[in-house]
């Protein structure tokens, strides 16, 4: 499916640079952590962000031990991301997104069922009310206006049945 496409770039919750993530935590969707600022924060057992203990989802290469006190150059060490079991995301998950189409379908049929009804309605009022040569002669002109005159009768018919307003705004 097009919509589910992950992309293996995010944004590092620590340098806020969109880069790709070897770290995420298992408790929050915001504690995602790149290659470099990991590196600097192997020794700590908490979430930068959510501050959970043992919190690691993926993992960093253990073959080098960096001291954090010491400065290194971020260049030379190899950093080895084929263990990481699931990339977070930070865009809406396929299901929120069949979600979303789901709700705009439903109030597409729902807006084309009320034209259609308020169409029909209009029109058998326009019928009833015009004369049989007035109603040949405007014949464009009350299919136009009928959608109209339905939305105001049901509108109408909403008061007089005791809908309250909230319900139509």
């Amino acid at each position: 499916m097009p919509f589910c496409n992950r992309t293996k770039k995010s944004e590092c919750c620590i340098c806020l640079e969109k880069k790709e993530i070897i770290l995420s935590c298992k408790f929050c969707v915001e504690g995602v952590v790149c290659g470099e600022c990991g590196l600097r924060i192997i020794e700590d057992a908490r979430c930068p962000i959510c501050r959970q203990e043992n919190w690691r989802k993926g993992s960093i290469s253990k073959k080098k031990v960096i001291p954090c006190t010491i400065d290194y150059n971020l260049a030379n060490i190899e950093v080895i991301t084929d263990e990481i079991e699931e990339e977070p995301t930070r865009s809406m998950s396929c299901d929120d997104r069949i979600l979303l189409l789901q709700r705009i379908w439903d109030n597409f049929l729902l807006i084309l069922g009320l034209i259609v009804i308020s169409t029909i309605s209009g029109f058998l009022t326009s019928y009833i009310f015009y004369s049989h040569e007035t109603f040949q002669k405007n014949y464009a002109f009350i299919w136009i206006s009928s959608p109209f005159i339905g939305l105001l009768e049901i509108r109408i018919l909403s008061f007089c049945c005791g809908c309250k307003q909230s319900q139509w705004d």
